[in-house]
């Protein structure tokens, strides 16, 4: 499996996007929901073109947030997401022998 997580804005949703329809059964998104979005929103306000980008998100699991992101007009950047998918990691138990997470 591959766990895929990264930027909360419509270049990283569009990318999510073709990882997931190359590798359809093996990729699972990783904190690419509203709550997760919500709760790192960012001050930047994303430019209409950046916007415009959405209306290509089809995948379902993805345009909920495209929604989101639609209202807000707004980015949320993957480093404010590090505690959580720490948080995640050590969950799962992934990180090695070592502890390294």
């Amino acid at each position: 499996m591959i766990y895929y997580s990264g930027d909360l804005d419509p270049e990283g949703i569009l990318i999510a996007q073709r990882l997931a329809e190359r590798y359809p059964k093996l990729l699972k998104y990783w904190r690419f929901s509203c709550e997760d979005y919500e709760r790192v929103l960012s001050n930047k306000t994303l430019a209409k073109i950046s916007i415009a980008k959405l209306n290509n998100i089809h995948d379902p699991c993805l345009i909920p947030l495209a929604r989101c992101m639609e209202k807000t007009g707004h980015a949320a950047y993957q480093e404010l997401l590090l505690p959580d998918l720490i948080k995640d990691m050590r969950k799962f138990g992934f990180g090695g022998e070592g502890g390294g997470v």
